[in-house]
């Protein structure tokens, strides 16, 4: 039985899923075309399942594709390496 994901990532066999694959066409020409995009959305509205859809569809007509995430930058070595927190505090050097 499917349910709505509230949280994680978006199974379509687990969960109510919208099929975009207009929009998956369009990410592929763009790429095709080696145009640069950026997709901005609020919290929750399908940006992570658009790219894994995006990278499925590359990957189908011979793309190799690799997958970088940011998101947890602030949380690593690079923080405490590249001081990126002293910006936001008062000099202390």
């Amino acid at each position: 039985m499917r349910k709505f994901s509230t949280s994680g990532p978006n199974i379509p066999a687990k969960h109510y899923t919208i099929a975009r694959t207009d929009l998956i066409k369009q990410g592929i020409e763009l790429v095709n075309d080696e145009r640069y995009f950026t997709i901005w959305a609020p919290r929750r509205q399908g940006k992570v399942h658009f790219f894994t859809c995006l990278k499925r569809g590359l990957k189908k007509i011979g793309y190799k594709v690799a997958v970088i995430s940011a998101e947890d930058l602030q949380n690593t070595f690079f923080k405490q390496t590249f001081c990126f927190d002293h910006f936001s505090q008062p000099d202390t050097y």
